[in-house]
Parts: C-alpha cells; structure tokens; sequence
C-alpha cells in the first residue's frame, strides 16, 4: 500500500484551519485576485504552504519528504529518488556538477540546450559525438555505437557519458549496446531521460535506462505523468559511486519548493504505480487501432521503422501535401494542438491513458485534413532542422557567450563565429553552439527555415 506522505501532512495541518503568520503572502488564500480565485477556486491555495513544523525540507529531508522519496526510488526501481522542483534543466545540471566537474564528459549533439548550460557550470569538457539521422525523416536517431568507441579510443581519460533516450521524437536507438560499451570502458553514464518517465511500466515500451544500468537518470514527469509542469526526478542507479548528487541540488534547487509540485511528485509516482501498466496496456490497444486508421489515409503517414524502438504515445506525423506547420494549423483548427511542428512533420504526445473518444476524435480530424489533401500537389521534402555533424569551434561555450557581439544579416554570417545558440524551440536542440564557426551548411539550413535574417556573431573572430 503506497502512502501519499506529503499530500497527508497538508492536510492534516489545513484540518486544523491554521492562522498564516509566515510565507506565502496570499495567507491560505485570504489574500488573492478575484479573477485568480475565480479561475482556480480557493482550495489550491491552502495546499501552497513553506517548510513549517512537520513538512520537512527538501534540501535535508529526513521526514514526509525522505519517506515519499524513498517509495519514489521504489516504485521507478532506483536506489535513490530526488524530487526536482526546477524541472529536469536542474537534475541534468547537478547530474553534470556531481559527476563530471572538471572533466572530460562525451556529448551527443541531438541534447537540449540545457546540457550546454550545465556543462558551463560544472566546467566539464565536452567531447562532442556526432549523431545519426533517419535517412527519410531526417530526425536524430542517436549515436551510433561505432562513433562512441572512437571516441574513446581518441580520448582514453574520458570517464564520463550523456545519453538521450528517448529523443523528442521518441525514437531509442542501440542503447543497449551504447551501454555495453560504456560499462566496458568504466564511464559514469548520465541520462536525458526527460521523455521517458512512463517507460519502466510496461514491457512493450522501450526500457527506461536505469534498467540498463545507468548512473544517473533525469526524467519529467510532468512530461508523460500525471504533474504539474516542472516537476521533474533524478534517479540514481543502483551502482553509481560518484560524488553526492544532494550536494550539487542544494547549490542550484530553490530554497522556497512548491509544495504543490511536492505532492504532485509524489502523486503521480503513486497513480504510475497503482495504474501505470493497465492504463499503458489499454491505451496500447488504442493506439494500435488508431495507427490502423492513420494507414488507411492516403496523405498522411505516422513514423515507423522496425530498426529502432519507437515510444508509441510520441505520434510523428507527415503530410506528403502539407508541411509541418500547416498540418498543425490544420489540426488546430480541429482544437487539437500538437507538441511540435517542424519542416514535414509534426509530433503529437499521446496520454498515457487513452479513450475511444481521444481517438475517434485524432481519426476524425485527420480524416478530414486527409480528404481536403487529395488534389493538392506533393510537396518537396526540405531538410529539417539537425545537423549530424560537429562544426569546428574557435572559441569555448563560455567565453563566447561573455563576449561583445553583434547581429549581421544571415547571407553574411558564414565564417563568423556564433554569439547564440542557433536553434529552434521546441524541441531545443543547437545545430551550432556559441564559438562555434557557422558553416555553409549550417547558413543554408537556416535559410530554408526562413525565420532568421540576422544572427548574433562574436564582433572579432579571435
């Protein structure tokens, strides 16, 4: 029986209509905007309280928040559970200070721009692996094995790796065999897993890392479960024996936690637990008569490849009439919003817990857009926006970032050094870095993406 620690406290303190003599200012909801209260009821406010006498700390837990993490650390089957109220951006940035401060640490180039920030801050020294993409889709895949063993081979004091899995679009990729090879050469493995907290709860998903013996794992729960956004876990696997990751989120964690997100936290580890694997079975059945549906529009095609393990709740979809932008006003227009639209495709995140009406109402919609499509002429495929290979750098991620800079216009910028992080948001991933010299390539992708005229470039290449 799983108990909702946190969750029982706040109430037992509201149980006893407590006076507010400390923070937060709204007092228990004494003190709010009517539109506020009108919006969000007066309920939530009461829950919203700081570290009084028997909530604990989150920086040194030792009562209802130690326990509803160590049954946190249970449920997700790692030795140690620690609750991010600063979402995965602070667990991937404590994981990199505890771990790889200092040193050297192998990167792939599909990471959120997170990574880089926190590579900053741990001054850790990246060695940068070059990522595959689909041949077809032009998404990253991963990092295929054969390049990680050169990698170590080229730098043999390397003892430290970061893995996605799953991507954004939420393809998993020869991990096990990235492991393997990791574990051979003693590497601290460190994942992104900002996109698979659901997977530990069925065996027909691809496997949460920490299953392959990962150090540590970062996930969003609010990205699949049932949390508030934000609200995010660093796991910490079974053999990890590196430097105290408590240490680095006392530094970088606020000191005032959302007790909010808290019981959320808690909640949906509980609700993954008591529900995770039948709502996950159900909803595959879903999902399967859904791609069913989806095979028989001729316009529209769902993402499939049987050389890689696809998360089925990340539904990509391309329109050989439509770009990615217009399918997904069309879907708007529908009120289905999607997560992401690039150049041909668009990416939808699917709930964990599925009904006939969800997917009746996906079928509808797409049926129709796919009816409206028929006469339209096929359009060219354009490159999306990732580039599998490393640009030379000429200056370090920090310096570059301090520097004095200025904006030129896009048809000048090749040869110059980037001042920014060239990307896209979603899904946050830089096709080049801050000191980084921007190719022709890299000036010809954001071309085609057409929503940069001017870039920010260091004002000396030096």
């Amino acid at each position: 029986m799983y108990q909702a620690y946190i969750l029982n406290a706040l109430k037992r303190h509201q149980a006893k209509n407590p006076l507010s003599a400390h923070m937060p200012g709204h007092k228990n909801g004494a003190i709010v905007a009517e539109n506020l209260r009108t919006a969000w009821g007066s309920d939530i406010f009461r829950y919203d309280i700081t570290e009084l006498e028997g909530m604990d700390d989150l920086h040194h837990p030792s009562g209802i928040i130690a326990q509803s993490q160590k049954q946190a650390a249970e449920i997700f089957h790692a030795k140690e559970a620690c609750y991010l109220i600063n979402g995965s951006t602070v667990g991937l940035h404590a994981a990199l200070l505890s771990a790889a401060r200092g040193e050297e640490i192998f990167i792939p180039r599909h990471c959120h721009r997170s990574v880089y920030y926190g590579l900053m801050l741990a001054q850790a020294k990246p060695v940068f692996l070059p990522i595959t993409l689909d041949p077809v889709w032009g998404i990253p895949l991963g990092v295929a094995p054969t390049d990680l063993k050169k990698a170590i081979s080229a730098h043999p004091n390397c003892h430290n790796l970061l893995i996605v899995n799953p991507t954004y679009h939420g393809i998993s990729w020869q991990n096990s065999d990235l492991m393997k090879i990791a574990k051979e050469n003693n590497l601290t493995v460190i994942v992104d897993e900002a996109h698979g907290a659901h997977l530990s709860f069925h065996p027909a998903l691809p496997p949460s890392m920490l299953s392959l013996d990962a150090d540590l794992v970062i996930q969003s729960w609010h990205k699949t479960l049932p949390a508030l956004t934000g609200s995010s876990c660093l796991l910490i696997g079974e053999n990890y024996r590196g430097n105290d990751v408590n240490i680095a989120l006392d530094i970088l964690q606020s000191t005032s936690p959302s007790y909010l997100m808290l019981s959320a936290l808690e909640s949906a580890a509980i609700y993954m637990a008591e529900h995770g694997e039948s709502d996950i079975a159900a909803s595959l059945d879903e999902i399967a008569l859904l791609n069913e549906e989806i095979f028989r529009l001729e316009t529209i095609q769902a993402l499939q490849n049987p050389h890689w393990h696809q998360d089925p709740f990340k539904l990509n979809l391309s329109s050989r009439a439509l770009s990615g932008a217009e399918l997904a006003q069309k879907l708007a227009a529908h009120q289905i919003y999607v997560e992401m639209s690039e150049a041909n495709s668009v990416l939808l995140l699917l709930p964990l817990k599925i009904t006939p009406a969800y997917r009746e109402a996906l079928v509808s919609a797409l049926s129709e857009i796919d009816a409206s499509c028929l006469t339209l002429p096929e359009r060219t495929l354009i490159a999306p926006f990732y580039l599998p290979q490393v640009p030379p750098k000429s200056v370090s991620l920090a310096a570059a970032l301090w520097q004095e800079k200025k904006a030129v216009p896009l048809a000048e910028a090749e040869g110059a050094i980037s001042a920014e992080f060239l990307l896209k948001y979603p899904p946050g991933i830089p096709i080049a870095l801050p000191g980084e010299i921007i190719t022709a390539e890299i000036v010809e992708l954001l071309r085609r993406d057409g929503n940069f005229a001017a870039i920010n470039v260091l004002k000396t290449n030096t």
